[in-house]
């Protein structure tokens, strides 16, 4: 393959992606501990952890049930939406936009396709709807970072 051409098959190692999703999950499960143990910070701890058990659960699925080396781009988008939707859920439980990890949810979109970008700018808008202060709401923020990022 010469210099600047792509492959016509695109496809992401089963392996990295198990990797990545553990470091992900630990990374997870210890922030919410530390947060809710260590800090005392006051918020729905049970759910988060069980969230996190849930992005345990599907990647476990992945080492034993799908039995292919490499992800399809259908499996790879479905794994990502999972993952995104995790953290979504986790962002909603613990502060939403004004969550300092919020920018996180932009990671996937380095990893995958553009088709993540629109269920990101989704997750991204549901997050500001949860905001804490009332002037950051869904109908506030939202249409301006949509503006922003070229989406209307």
């Amino acid at each position: 393959m010469e210099f600047g051409q792509t492959s016509k098959t695109y496809s992401l190692n089963k392996s990295t992606y198990i990797n990545l999703r553990w470091i992900g999950i630990i990374g997870q499960f210890i922030t919410i501990n530390s947060v809710k143990f260590i800090f005392g910070f006051e918020f729905n701890y049970i759910i988060a952890n069980i969230i996190i058990f849930i992005g345990a659960l599907s990647n476990l699925f992945l080492i034993y049930i799908y039995k292919k080396a490499h992800l399809s781009n259908r499996s790879a988008f479905n794994y990502l939406l999972i993952d995104i939707i995790q953290l979504t859920a986790l962002l909603y439980l613990s502060g939403g936009i004004l969550n300092p990890f919020a920018i996180f949810l932009f990671a996937y979109d380095l990893i995958k396709s553009n088709a993540s970008f629109f269920i990101l700018v989704f997750a991204f808008s549901f997050n500001l709807s949860h905001a804490p202060d009332p002037n950051l709401n869904i109908l506030g923020l939202a249409p301006s970072l949509l503006l922003y990022l070229d989406i209307l």
